[in-house]
C-alpha cells in the first residue's frame, strides 16, 4: 500500500488527516509511540488536542497505554487489527497484532528512541 492509501484507510476509521498520518507511520514501524511524538509530527504544542487524540485511541481500543517508570509518562502501543491492512508488505502484515504479548521494556525503549531521532529529538 502506498502512503496515501494507508492514510485514507485510517481517515475512514474516523480520524483526521493529521492523526491518520501519524497512525500510519506508527503502524508501519513499531506500533509504539509517545504523546510528544504526535505533537512533534503534527507541529502542535502538547496539550488538549494531543491528550484527546490518545484518549480516543485508548477508549476505542486502538491502543493500550502503559505507565512508564515513576509515573512520568505513558507509552502507547497501537494494536488494533486495522493495522493488518496498513502493512506495505507481506512480511509486515499483522506484525503487531493484539494477540501478541507486549514488547519487552528494552524493545519499547529502543523503538521509542529510534522514532524520537526520526522526528528530530536527537539522543
Amino acid at each position: 500500500m502506498e502512503s496515501q492509501d494507508r492514510i485514507a484507510a485510517v481517515v475512514k476509521l474516523g480520524f483526521t488527516e493529521r492523526q491518520a498520518r501519524f497512525l500510519a507511520l506508527v503502524m508501519q514501524y513499531s506500533g509504539v509511540c509517545l504523546l510528544r511524538q504526535y505533537s512533534a509530527l503534527a507541529g502542535i504544542v502538547h496539550g488538549q488536542k494531543t491528550r484527546k487524540f490518545f484518549a480516543k485511541l485508548v477508549s476505542r481500543r486502538f491502543a493500550t497505554a502503559y505507565a512508564c517508570r515513576h509515573n512520568r509518562g505513558r507509552i502507547y502501543h497501537v494494536h488494533h487489527k486495522a493495522e493488518c491492512f496498513m502493512a506495505s508488505s507481506a512480511a509486515h502484515q499483522c506484525a503487531h497484532g493484539s494477540d501478541e504479548t507486549p514488547a519487552a521494556p528494552v524493545a519499547i525503549k529502543r523503538f521509542g528512541l529510534n522514532r524520537s531521532r526520526m522526528l528530530g529529538y536527537g539522543d
